[in-house]
């Protein structure tokens, strides 16, 4: 549970991925993000294609950026044919990292002859940071909601060890 950004897309052509690598490299480099490539002969990737898992065979190239400490990277793993898919969780991290991590995706949906993203923080789609705050804060509540709950019956099991 958390506030997750997913997306995906096939790249216009095989020239689109330095054009892709260079523009997150140059928003990893202005926010002071750690930004690496990835070069592979052959992975196995799962991922969801129609709903099903799918389980992607073959060579990989990409590349990642640590954009936050309390977030996870943000990955561009293209397949040979040129798909990627992926998914960053910013439940944890600042509303400022949210709204980065849109605007790297925005600055590259160009390059994507198809290019989905799906923001539980709804950012992407309305542009609005009340909205992204509003989520992220209910969430958060969902979760301390229930940790706190057993927090208590530890506390009360601590306090009367002959209980049920």
């Amino acid at each position: 549970m958390g506030v997750t950004i997913r997306y995906e897309g096939r790249l216009r052509s095989p020239d689109s991925y330095d054009e892709l690598a260079a523009r997150v490299k140059q928003v990893a480099d202005r926010h002071e993000w750690l930004f690496s490539a990835i070069l592979a002969k052959k992975v196995h990737l799962p991922r969801i294609v129609d709903g099903e898992v799918d389980e992607y065979v073959g060579p990989l190239k990409g590349v990642v950026v640590n954009p936050h400490q309390d977030c996870e990277a943000v990955r561009f793993l293209f397949d040979a044919t040129g798909f990627m898919q992926g998914f960053v969780k910013t439940q944890f991290c600042p509303s400022r990292i949210h709204i980065r991590i849109v605007e790297l995706l925005r600055s590259i949906e160009d390059l994507f002859t198809v290019f989905r993203v799906v923001d539980e923080g709804a950012y992407w789609e309305t542009g609005r940071v009340d909205m992204l705050d509003q989520r992220k804060k209910f969430l958060a509540n969902e979760i301390e909601g229930p940790a706190e709950f057993l927090n208590q019956a530890r506390q009360r099991n601590r306090d009367d060890p002959s209980g049920p």
